[in-house]
């Protein structure tokens, strides 16, 4: 069956977010067994929904990114006059990172649906805690799904989670982040100002924006190799598939996805032979 690709915002297929969440999984579901209902609903999930949350955190991660480098551009002298220093701020700071991690802690809790699609299986909230125990009891603790799950969770899910948490709960079970906007750290050499910082409890504070653009990765190779690993979990069918990674700089610009499925290499032998 095909899938209709709708552009709904400015941000292409020449997005990997876009390319690898839209249209890859839209090439990739297709060759497999199936219902057209568990396509559809595949698709639905990480073709628009994840897909679109994922998008708009890289929104924000690009308007601060943009605001960042207007900093760095900008002439010394319009910050240090006389005695007197300007420090430049990132306007509306709190509130783009509260929208991101907004996003963000949606966006993992979109993707557990997932599991419903599969298994009939709902994870209410983002918690990939529960879905590792769930994994863990079904398939074992050496299964490639049980280990990422388990890695995912303790690695970075956890943590992006606690921060949405503490921003809408202050003080509450995830304690307290900091956010921290531009700051002096020398008036005589550049660096003369450190990026925006966030802090979550007795952490050590971090950058925000290469934070940022850890999660956004972090979750589109989730996506993925949750996908690649629930596909390859469905039954054999007559047609043995593999599904490939395309080396990084392999992938097209235009279109840049990290997968592909063909026939598998046993199969076309006996066609050659």
């Amino acid at each position: 069956m095909d899938f209709e690709i709708q552009q709904l915002s400015d941000i292409g297929t020449s997005n990997p977010i876009v390319a690898r969440l839209s249209f890859q999984t839209s090439e990739l579901v297709k060759m497999f067994p199936l219902t057209d209902k568990q396509k559809e609903d595949i698709f639905g999930l990480l073709g628009m929904d994840v897909s679109e949350r994922l998008v708009s955190c890289y929104k924000i991660y690009s308007k601060l990114q943009d605001e960042l480098i207007k900093v760095n551009q900008t002439n010394k002298d319009d910050y240090f006059k006389g005695n007197a220093v300007y420090t430049p701020a990132v306007m509306d700071l709190r509130n783009l990172c509260d929208n991101f991690l907004y996003e963000a802690k949606s966006t993992l809790r979109d993707l557990l649906g997932i599991f419903n699609i599969f298994f009939n299986k709902e994870f209410p909230k983002p918690q990939f805690d529960l879905a590792y125990k769930w994994a863990k009891e079904k398939f074992g603790e050496d299964d490639n799904l049980t280990k990422i799950l388990k890695d995912d969770h303790d690695t970075w899910i956890k943590r992006i989670v606690s921060m949405r948490n503490s921003r809408e709960h202050p003080g509450g079970y995830s304690g307290h982040l900091k956010i921290n906007n531009i700051m002096l750290i020398n008036k005589n050499e550049p660096p003369y100002f450190k990026a925006p910082t966030w802090q979550l409890n007795d952490e050590r504070e971090s950058p925000v924006l290469s934070d940022m653009a850890t999660f956004i990765d972090n979750t589109l190779g989730l996506c993925e190799d949750l996908l690649v690993i629930l596909l390859e979990k469905l039954p054999e069918s007559n047609i043995p598939l593999i599904i490939y990674e395309i080396p990084v700089e392999q992938r097209d610009d235009n279109c840049p996805v990290r997968f592909k499925v063909s026939l598998h290499p046993d199969y076309l032998e006996q066609f050659e032979n």
